[in-house]
């Protein structure tokens, strides 16, 4: 650890924790990870599709806190949920959406990058419910790429990336009536929700881009290098 001249933290939150614990604050730089707008295309609103959690199913990403949620509105048949990834919680997410929604909730498993965004292209939006601190979080970023608004939670990395009205949402970690609310004016208002869509592409684009992550790596390295 002394040997090394920089660390790169991910968001702001990863590099105040590194302060709070001692560390110089001129060992650490701030470079956030980029989105892949590079290799995903920015995709139209779509009127009808799912809604996304994407994530290891584990109780630290908050799958658990977005089947309550959806269990206290009164969602249409149509209104399909997808449930990507997998975890030690998969069996117990299971048998909780069936005991909420029977026969409502999709669980697809494991889906590689092009699945991925095949995914996020249908849906209407994705949810990031995290009750843990995230770094950052690529299932925020990967729906931005494509032009998918995200509800998250306000906790961690997550209000970096999200501007809370304006590409998405931000909630209380933890709180399925926030979330409930959340998802239900997501779905009560498709323009604006489309709108939130367009402004998360341009988001990915200017503030998470590679070609900007790129160009300040090299800017990093060559600043350790001069030391």
């Amino acid at each position: 650890y002394q040997a090394a001249h920089t660390y790169i933290a991910p968001s702001r939150f990863v590099l105040d924790k590194y302060v709070e614990f001692g560390w110089r604050p001129a060992r650490v730089a701030h470079l956030a990870h980029f989105a892949p707008t590079h290799k995903w295309s920015a995709e139209p609103a779509v009127a009808r599709g799912p809604i996304v959690f994407a994530g290891r199913l584990q109780r630290q990403k908050g799958a658990h806190v977005f089947l309550e949620a959806l269990a206290r509105l009164s969602l249409p048949r149509t209104q399909e949920v997808v449930v990507i990834g997998d975890g030690p919680e998969h069996a117990a997410l299971q048998a909780q959406a069936e005991r909420l929604m029977p026969e409502r909730v999709r669980f697809v498993g494991h889906q590689d990058f092009e699945a991925m965004r095949e995914w996020y292209k249908r849906c209407l939006f994705a949810v990031v419910p995290s009750v843990w601190y995230e770094v950052l979080g690529f299932a925020v970023l990967e729906p931005f790429a494509v032009g998918r608004p995200v509800i998250g939670s306000r906790i961690g990395g997550i209000p970096e990336v999200i501007d809370d009205g304006i590409s998405g949402r931000l909630v209380d970690a933890g709180d399925p009536a926030a979330l409930a609310a959340a998802i239900d004016s997501m779905l009560a208002h498709p323009v604006e929700t489309a709108r939130m869509g367009a402004a998360a592409r341009a988001r990915a684009e200017t503030a998470f881009g590679p070609a900007g992550h790129y160009n300040a790596l090299l800017g990093i390295y060559e600043n350790a290098l001069r030391r």
